[in-house]
């Protein structure tokens, strides 16, 4: 289409040259119109200059998002894209100048879909960006079911963030001992402050949630080290409620026997710990067997 509009240019030019003024000034004009012309023609057919974006994306877990599939929004316009083993990705054809990104990825695994928005300039030498995901959950229900399951999956920092953004529901009376007791596990698995761990679960004891407080006391003491004060919580825990079970965790009574185990073997009583191992764990998890068949194996051969 450029090549026709110059050629009718020029020859509109050709024919006004008889004009009397000057064959450089006959030619001058129509040329600066035809270059205008064009220009106009290139830009409305969205043939300006274009860049790229790279970027590498992560899970809220803190690892590559490898062979992923990616939407990523541009400006209103959607691409989608799938990440190498490393989670890197680039996306061509993208118009230079400053650019609003939105980046999505649907964990079809844990039912969650994360996010990620920023800005970027892009140039023609295109533009490099990171991508640490996040995830959209909403809602003081949805938060609280996801933190769950974050902790259990080991995904700590994703937890801590929604937790932080559970607290702008300003929950009350048993979601509000829910969220102290994640906050408990938060603070005992990171390792980031054993004392604040154990003050979650002490209010959620003197709340009225006492098995399963005393289930996350038992975890503090022997983090710590104290495995005689870790057995007097489990046993306490098993007294109150004697199939008692965490399934936000995913842990049944069975698997908490284990632990209860693991306990008496610390302080070296191996008799009570063979006694536990075979007599309440009957209906432990898949998990929870591999550690007890372990511990059988190292105490009887």
């Amino acid at each position: 289409m450029v090549n026709r509009i110059t050629h009718i240019i020029q020859s509109k030019g050709d024919r006004k040259l008889d004009t009397g003024k000057s064959p450089t000034e006959s030619r001058s004009r129509p040329l600066v119109s035809g270059l205008v012309l064009i220009c106009l023609v290139v830009l409305a057919a969205g043939c300006g200059p274009k860049g790229y974006i790279e970027g590498t994306a992560y899970h809220p877990n803190g690892k590559a998002l490898g062979g992923s599939q990616l939407l990523v929004r541009v400006d209103g316009k959607t691409h989608t894209v799938v990440t190498d083993s490393d989670g890197t990705f680039r996306i061509n054809g993208i118009s230079v100048g400053s650019r609003q990104i939105t980046i999505s990825f649907y964990d079809s695994a844990a039912g969650e879909r994360y996010q990620w928005e920023g800005a970027v300039q892009v140039g023609i030498q295109g533009a490099r960006i990171t991508v640490e995901l996040a995830s959209t959950l909403q809602g003081l229900d949805e938060l609280i079911r996801g933190v769950w399951r974050e902790l259990a999956t080991g995904q700590l920092e994703s937890a801590k963030k929604n937790l932080e953004a559970i607290a702008g529901y300003d929950p009350e009376g048993d979601d509000e001992l829910t969220c102290r007791l994640a906050w408990g596990w938060y603070y005992l698995w990171s390792g980031e402050d054993y004392q604040k761990a154990k003050e979650c679960f002490e209010e959620v004891l003197w709340a009225g949630r006492g098995g399963e407080a005393r289930v996350g006391l038992a975890a503090v003491e022997a983090a710590l080290g104290q495995y005689s004060g870790a057995i007097s919580h489990l046993e306490q825990a098993f007294a109150m409620k004697p199939k008692l079970e965490l399934d936000y965790l995913g842990l049944n009574a069975g698997d908490l026997a284990v632990a209860l185990a693991s306990y008496y073997l610390q302080v070296g009583d191996e008799a009570k710990t063979i006694q536990i191992l075979k007599g309440q764990t009957h209906e432990v998890s898949a998990r929870g067997r591999e550690v007890r068949d372990k511990l059988l194996l190292l105490l009887e051969g």
